[in-house]
């Protein structure tokens, strides 16, 4: 959602209409030239210091009435005009000026400015001077610099200023835009007339007028940029989450309603968990609306809603919303004190009434209400609508009540209200259905609503006060039914003025733009092509007044105003909750302060080997594990505190630490790489480990205080040992060798540390990364290996092929093929796909039968009874969901296959590879399934309805006179009728029709993937024996155009000199429509490729007309229930 404001930023204006001559080129040309000039200004040299000193010799020329006249004309409402300022170019040595070239900048307000000169022109046909002004140095200034000018250019003649030439402008100067002028400024052949005597002595002389000033949205920008709204309002607004602005407009108005914040604010929650509380959360936006210094934030409110993020970013009407949360609040209010605090305020009774005229007899029902809902079209204001409302409607002729003992008599129905409540929520009904556009539409017509309402006419009686009502909020809309931006005008006190609450601003407003720049308007936008500038904004307020008006209205009756409107002080606060909240105030803070100093610290997470021991996966450790010792540590504190830390959490002594940075590799393993050593004990974080924000260290342990240093001879290795029986590899310790030692030297270490026998022999190869264990020769030296610091090595007691036997991974490279492999997977029920399921560790390699055993162990199933179906991403709900079809247990054989197939169906654009199933207990075993194929059988009656919908397992051996057998055995057909069936399908949503024969196959590709749909009608009678004279027509259901068809066609007789209305009169008869609803119903001919003929004449000839393979058609409203889409779903509240 767009935040709509109360202005338009100014748009970019192309030469005036001053410049008719050359504006139509400059407007053809403007993108190129705006791009080759940018361009070109960066490479182009400055012109030479005659110029400059010729410049500086000349006084200024003052501005010509004429130009000011024209600079003034461009200035645009809301502009705060800054300076004037000019400067005089000349340039000597005209004729022998043959390229482009820049003048030497001149400082003007705080900028550089200059010109860019084409003598020659720019491909101008006839040639033209090319002449702009550049901002030359914008590249110093912040990346947001803008700065608007109001310029005019002279060349000026020897003969005057009534014979000098102008043209003037306007331009918004930002980094991105930072010359403008005229490519075509003036002909070079009016240039060099000597009667004008524009060139004198070989010299030309410019002149340029500049206008600073701040147009509006420079102002807004600046005076938004620093806004502070508690300060300059003393009131703070609320966060938009993306397009939640409906409610922070409504939340607003209901803090408010000052009775309404003192009874929620008595609920109590003290018990309540604030994720599943919604009188808690929203006592919690109220507390800080009240006391917070910046806007408020609504993430724990809808959070309490049950609402996730997509359901934030979803447009929602403000009014359904309305009702949706005080509906929920009033239901959590019941037994409590402020049970009835709700109805007291807001809720109003209104009786519904049929009179009769000529007998005493009344039918009457009475209702409360909670808002009023008032019709804006065609209607002036509010209290035209309010008559609207309770107009009163005769029931006379065929219209006559039936009045309970008195027949039938000509009565009066309608509406009065029997009492208001002190609360008046008005709903202005702005959208309605269009039916011709099959669409909601947004009604932007004018409507009036007055600051003082009085409604006592509307009264059947009067009640102890006076039905007057003051304005108190109204909340506008601004966009159209696709979407737009709310804000609130909201008056805090009765005589008071309104604020704007736009999201987090808050700003002071006039009664104006509260009130009458709301009304709406039935004026229409200027066209397209209409004048920039002034007219250009008057253009953009028309349009904003056509789509921006009030929604909502809320009335406060003037003799409850101190009840409803009294202030809210901290003694309507329970301590419970003012506790609860400040103590999140202040955490919030404290973690402010920590991400505002978070440039200042380093977070190190530190391993050691007692963290190895613990890992028997992959690598030496994971990362992120909260195992690990981590701190949050100032870049300038002194490294020996670190160690002291360290010590601390890990209990290795200071004096026994070494530390090495930890790397990640190219291969995406993360080693230790390179030792650290401080050069002082008073080196600081920075000095001994880096300047970067984040570091993983490994802390090793030396076995004494003065260990030899690590040098370019020696490396630092880590060894692990691998036991078959556990099927478990673990780590042993780690060791600084010399690169000239074999494995083999390395092999009395590993026994000790495994506590192998001496003579027990051994295998050794290098973990390089997960696909790659590299076997090692015994007597391979270290140093031919390639190793280097961090490396892993595993090793394992030598077995012969008969050992080997004993045990499911007996090598290192089984095991670590075993841990690439694991997976686990969710298993969900296929018929809840949104309900958590049960979890299982597989191997990708497991089969398919070993996965549906498990499956079936885990919920007592038969595993040839269980059938599993893949995953899709659903782009209306952004969830995974169950796949179009099932997976095939012919055609799968693995895990891996499965989710394989799962990753080409569900993430066909990302590398993501879902590890969820969805499975279904079948009422046949798979193998019989899988050898029938799904199939879809519609029977349609006499009326063109479905009678009857049926999804078949079929052999995929089976006709479509066997889809039909099993159809029939579900239906009884009426009496009298043909017993003959056609048989069809639709393809591509009803736009293609195909008959079939009762022999055809009914499954004639053996494909899983889609269930195909055949339709079965029984042929009427008269379509039996068809005369020749005769046609049998396809009929189609479409709306406006052809191309979308809806509903299912069907075939129809039409006679030889049957005229259109009396096709018209038995299609009717046919689809069994009211004469009011099937005048609303279109009949024209469909021809090939989509065109569409109308009838002329009721009387035509309807053969005459239609060709051969022409259809026809009904055009008319699709009123078939739609499903509904995630981005259509009623506005909702689950807690």
């Amino acid at each position: 959602m767009t935040a709509a404001h109360d202005h338009p930023a100014p748009q970019q204006d192309t030469p005036p209409a001053s410049d008719a001559a050359d504006a139509p080129a400059a407007q053809q040309q403007q993108q190129q030239q705006q791009q080759q000039h940018q361009s070109d200004a960066a490479n182009t040299p400055p012109v030479p210091s005659p110029d400059a000193a010729a410049a500086a010799a000349a006084p200024p020329s003052p501005t010509p009435a004429a130009v000011k006249q024209g600079l003034n004309a461009l200035l645009e409402p809301g502009d705060e005009h800054k300076l004037d300022e000019s400067f005089v170019t000349v340039l000597p040595d005209w004729n022998a000026r043959t390229t482009k070239f820049h003048t030497e900048p001149v400082k003007i307000d705080g900028n550089q400015w200059r010109l860019l000169i084409f003598p020659q022109g720019q491909d101008a046909n006839p040639p033209h001077l090319s002449v702009f002004l550049e901002c030359c140095d914008i590249k110093d200034h912040p990346a947001k610099f803008r700065k608007c000018v109001i310029f005019s250019i002279t060349v000026k003649s020897a003969l005057g200023d009534q014979v000098s030439f102008s043209k003037d402008t306007r331009h918004v100067y930002t980094a991105a835009e930072q010359d403008w002028g005229y490519k075509s400024f003036v002909p070079l052949a009016e240039l060099r007339d000597p009667e004008k005597q524009f060139i004198v002595n070989d010299t030309v002389t410019l002149v340029t007028h500049l206008m600073i000033v701040r147009d509006w949205e420079t102002v807004q920008n600046e005076t938004w940029a620093n806004w502070n709204s508690r300060k300059e309002t003393g009131f703070v607004g609320l966060r938009n989450q993306g397009a939640t602005c409906y409610m922070n407009s409504l939340l607003q108005t209901l803090y408010f309603t000052k009775q309404f914040r003192k009874a929620v604010y008595s609920m109590n929650t003290s018990e309540d968990n604030l994720a599943k509380s919604v009188p808690l959360a929203l006592q919690r936006v109220f507390f800080n609306l009240q006391t917070a210094e910046q806007a408020v934030g609504t993430h724990e409110l809808t959070k309490s809603f049950g609402w996730d993020t997509y359901d934030s970013f979803m447009q929602h009407d403000v009014q359904e919303f309305s009702r949706v949360l005080i509906d929920n609040v009033e239901t959590k209010m019941k037994n409590t004190p402020v049970e009835k605090v709700i109805a007291q305020l807001m809720e109003g009774k209104m009786k519904s009434y049929i009179r009769c005229i000529n007998v005493d007899y009344e039918s009457s029902r009475v209702e409360p209400f909670y808002d009023i809902q008032l019709n804006v079209k065609g209607m002036k204001d509010v209290y035209a609508s309010f008559e609207d409302y309770v107009q009163v409607e005769t029931l006379d002729g065929d219209n006559k009540y039936a009045a309970e003992g008195h027949g039938l008599q000509d009565a009066k129905k309608g509406v009065t209200f029997i009492s208001l409540p002190p609360v008046l929520h008005l709903q202005l009904k702005r959208f309605e259905y269009d039916f011709r556009k099959d669409a909601m539409v947004k009604i932007n017509d004018q409507f009036e609503f007055p600051e003082k309402l009085d409604l006592e006419k509307y009264l059947a009686a009067p009640e102890d006060t006076p039905a007057h009502y003051t304005l108190h909020s109204v909340l506008v809309h601004s966009g159209d039914v696709n979407g737009g931006h709310y804000v609130a005008f909201i008056k805090s006190q009765r005589d008071g003025k309104f604020y704007k609450f736009d999201d987090d601003r808050v700003s002071p407003a006039t009664n104006e733009e509260a009130m009458e720049d709301n009304f709406g308007s039935s004026e229409p936008p200027l066209p397209l092509g209409a004048p920039r500038g002034p007219m250009a904004r008057a253009g953009f307020l028309r349009l904003a007044r056509r789509i921006t008006n009030a929604y909502m209205l809320v009335y406060i009756r003037e003799s409850h105003w101190e009840q409803v409107m009294g202030e809210v002080t901290a003694e309507h606060i329970p301590s419970f909750l003012s506790d609860r909240f400040s103590e999140e105030s202040r955490k919030e803070e404290s973690e402010r302060k920590r991400r505002d100093e978070e440039h200042l610290y380093m977070s190190v997470t530190v391993c050691s080997d007692q963290h190895f021991a613990q890992h028997s996966e992959f690598d030496l450790v994971d990362f992120q594990s909260p195992q690990l010792f981590s701190s949050r540590v100032l870049f300038t504190s002194p490294f020996a505190d670190f160690q002291a830390k360290v010590e601390q959490a890990l209990g290795i002594p200071v004096a026994k630490q070494r530390f090495w940075t930890c790397i990640t590799r190219e291969n995406k393993t993360i080693r230790p790489d390179t030792p650290l050593e401080a050069t002082s004990p008073a080196s600081t974080m920075l000095q001994v480990v880096g300047g970067t924000s984040r570091h993983r260290l490994y802390v090793e342990q030396l076995e004494d205080a003065a260990p030899p240093a690590v040098d370019s001879k020696s490396m630092l290795l880590f060894f692990k040992y691998y036991d078959p029986k556990e099927s478990l590899m673990r780590y042993l310790t780690h060791s600084v060798v010399d690169k000239a030692q074999r494995f083999s030297d390395l092999f009395p270490l590993i026994r000790q540390a495994a506590g192998l026998p001496a003579e027990a022999a051994l295998s050794v190869y290098e973990e390089v990364k997960p696909s790659m264990i590299e076997n090692k020769s015994p007597i391979m030296q270290l140093r031919k290996a390639e190793l280097q610091h961090g490396d892993i090595l595993c090793f394992e007691r030598t077995l012969d092929a008969e050992e080997a036997k004993q045990y499911e991974r007996p090598f290192v490279p089984d095991y670590f093929g075993f841990l690439s492999n694991r997976l686990v997977v969710e298993f969900r029920e296929l018929d809840k796909p949104t309900v958590p399921g049960f979890k299982l560790e597989l191997s990708v390699l497991t089969s398919y039968d070993e996965v549906s055993k498990q499956v079936g162990e885990k919920t007592g199933t038969d595993p040839l009874f269980l059938r599993f179906t893949g995953v899709r991403y659903i782009l209306a709900t952004g969830e995974l969901g169950p796949a179009m079809a099932p997976i095939s247990r012919q055609k799968i054989s693995t895990l891996s296959s499965m989710l394989l197939y799962l990753y080409t169906a569900a993430y066909p654009a990302t590398n993501r590879r879902s590890t969820l199933l969805f499975y279904e207990k079948l009422s046949m075993s798979i193998v019989d399934v899988e050898n029938r194929a799904p199939v879809r059988s519609v029977l349609m009656n006499a009326k063109n309805q479905k009678e009857k919908e049926l999804s078949l397992l079929v052999p995929k051996e089976a006709t479509l006179q066997d889809v039909l057998d099993d159809t029939l055995k579900q239906v009884e057909l009426p009496e009298g009728g043909s017993r003959k069936f056609r048989i069809f399908s639709l393809i591509s949503g009803g736009s293609s029709y195909k008959e079939y024969s009762p022999t055809d196959p009914a499954v004639p590709y053996t494909s899983d993937m889609y269930t195909t749909t055949y339709y079965f009608e029984e042929i009427p009678l008269d379509q039996l024996d068809v005369a020749e004279t005769d046609r049998l027509v396809l009929v189609k259901h479409f709306h406006i155009e052809s191309y979308h068809p809806h509903g299912v066609p069907f075939v129809f007789r039409v006679g030889p000199e049957e005229t259109v209305a009396q096709l018209r009169q038995r299609l009717q008869a046919k689809l069994d429509v009211n004469d009011k609803e099937f005048a609303k119903y279109g009949l024209a001919i469909l021809q090939q490729y989509g065109r569409k003929t109308e009838f002329a004449d009721e009387n035509d000839i309807v053969l005459n007309r239609l060709g051969l393979q022409d259809m026809l058609g009904l055009d008319h409203v699709d009123k078939t229930p739609k499903a509904v889409s995630r981005y259509d779903r009623a506005i909702k509240i689950h807690n």
